[in-house]
């Protein structure tokens, strides 16, 4: 079902109101959800809201936080989530990188006492728009194996990179260091299907397609091996050991599990273009080095060759035209959603 998106923001953003969070901090939330559907990530869409709501109604999430942030250096702040939602901290913390990284150059904002925040993708258009390159590490609560280890130790430790591409869509890399993310493998048990080879591990170490199994009881790998552990480790020494206050081993509580606030670590390096290299020479080389990408030949069972980021745009574009396709998994959501909150909801 097509829905306008304008009209599916302002669904959600209801539903969290009635939740009890104040307008701007509920648009926020909502933004991200409904942008990750928009995206084509529905991983880490509406289909967080009913989880999301039982935090808010349970306490695990500060709904009222004081976001408050500590200059250390002229590019350097730290930013204190309060516990509050990710995405309002994000935002936050996100404008602050911009603008040191408009006096400086280049800039460096960490963030500790922090919610997830969902889809990283959705957070990098801002900058890219003012000729900015970003790039956003976090950790996360323990769910993988590092490489040649049995029991979950590192996060998913996802990382997020854009780049403005002239006239092309901008180039988006926005990946779990993990061979799936965690939502993804909860979207298999969902649907009771099996997780695919090479993804996971159980209780005893083993390979597994089972996701409950992985989920609950084992963990997750890897991706590629020694390499995605390794930049999963070096994602939780930036992001976690380097950051003042932010969880650092495998003791990141999972606030969806509403026992108790997460303290996820963030790192936001912005770099502004301009301060290396005229603008208008950028956006021509990098349009002219992303069209030829996209002419390249493609291979045998492809039908074109894309850069990231590319499709998730384009489709971007197509619901803000178009409407929102949502699936009726993300509909049943909203409505769960608001069932809990006593919102009406016209869908």
């Amino acid at each position: 079902m097509r829905i306008p998106y304008d009209e599916c923001l302002e669904m959600v953003t209801g539903v969290f109101e009635k939740a009890g969070l104040e307008r701007e901090i509920a648009i926020s939330q909502a933004d991200m959800m409904v942008d990750a559907e928009a995206l084509g990530i529905v991983s880490h869409g509406l289909n967080l809201i009913p989880k999301y709501v039982g935090c808010y109604l349970a306490g695990a999430i500060n709904i009222s936080p004081e976001v408050s942030v500590e200059d250390k250096a002229p590019s350097v702040a730290v930013v204190d989530g309060d516990a509050g939602p990710g995405p309002v901290v994000m935002d936050k913390a996100i404008d602050i990188a911009m603008e040191k990284a408009r006096a400086n150059g280049i800039s460096s904002v960490v963030c500790t006492n922090l919610q997830h925040y969902g889809a990283g993708m959705h957070y990098v258009w801002k900058a890219v728009e003012e000729g900015m390159m970003i790039f956003i590490t976090a950790n996360a609560p323990a769910n993988m194996a590092p490489y040649g280890g049995s029991r979950k130790y590192y996060g998913t430790n996802p990382m997020t990179f854009s780049s403005p591409m002239g006239s092309l869509p901008p180039y988006t890399l926005d990946m779990a260091s993990s061979a799936i993310a965690g939502n993804k493998l909860e979207n298999y048990m969902r649907k009771g299907e099996k997780a695919p080879e090479g993804i996971g591990l159980d209780r005893n170490g083993n390979p597994s397609c089972d996701p409950e199994e992985i989920m609950k009881y084992g963990s997750l790998l890897p991706f590629g091996g020694a390499k995605g552990s390794g930049i999963a480790g070096m994602i939780n020494l930036i992001s976690g050991v380097l950051v003042p206050g932010a969880a650092y081993e495998d003791v990141i509580s999972l606030a969806r599990s509403r026992e108790k606030p997460s303290c996820y670590g963030c790192m936001i390096r912005v770099m502004n273009i301009s301060s290396f290299i005229d603008m208008e020479e950028f956006n021509s080389k990098a349009e002219n080095w992303g069209s030829t990408i996209l002419l390249n030949p493609p291979a045998d069972g492809f039908d074109s060759v894309v850069y990231p980021g590319y499709r998730e745009y384009l489709r971007k574009n197509d619901s803000k035209r178009n409407g929102i396709d949502l699936s009726e998994y993300s509909i049943d959501c909203l409505k769960k959603g608001a069932e809990l909150t006593g919102s009406e909801i016209k869908i």
